[in-house]
């Protein structure tokens, strides 16, 4: 579990993908929901509603409206939390102090990585903060990218070789290589 798994109790996630982005939840900042939510809950009040909208409503229409962001805490939780204009005090303190140290663990990692022991921090200012390294994954030869059928194929390397003519349904007209076939309109 990450070291900044902590940052969730502060975020609401349907578990949906964000956007494109395969590798992370849709998330919504819980202090920004709740504010958005009593202001939703105070419009109602203020213009008599007399049905008046379940918690639930008001929760769906408090997240149409705030921003998402991608579950990463580091990337994108942590500095929102850090400017989070409806989060207490002390969770803003505590989402720069984890900020902060993300950037000393980053720069003793890279200056170790590069051997530069002049801009490394001191030997024991990081045992506080616990490791954060990720194994590292082999990367595929550049010979494995390409396919051999590919490269033989005999219409990439003779150019008086032409490609078979596919043919594809649009409505209910048929196209092939430019011919029109079908009814003739009018």
């Amino acid at each position: 579990m990450s070291e900044n798994s902590w940052v969730w109790q502060y975020f609401f996630t349907d578990h949906a993908k964000h956007g494109n982005n395969q590798s992370a939840k849709r998330c919504w900042c819980a202090p920004c929901l709740n504010a958005k939510i009593t202001i939703l809950r105070n419009e109602d009040q203020a213009a008599e509603m007399n049905w008046g909208r379940s918690e639930a409503d008001l929760h769906i229409a408090a997240r149409a409206v705030v921003k998402t962001y991608a579950g990463k805490p580091l990337q994108h939780m942590l500095p929102h939390l850090r400017k989070c204009q409806f989060a207490q005090p002390n969770v803003r303190a505590q989402a720069e102090a984890a900020i902060a140290a993300a950037a000393v663990a980053s720069a003793a990692k890279k200056a170790a990585q590069s051997g530069n022991k002049e801009n490394a921090p001191p030997p024991n200012s990081l045992s506080q903060y616990p490791s954060t390294s990720l194994p590292s994954t082999p990367r595929r030869p550049l010979s494995a990218c390409y396919s051999a059928p590919l490269i033989a194929s005999p219409t990439l390397l003779d150019p008086t070789v032409t490609p078979p003519v596919k043919r594809a349904n649009v409505g209910t007209q048929a196209w092939d290589a430019g011919v029109k076939s079908g009814p003739i309109p009018e």
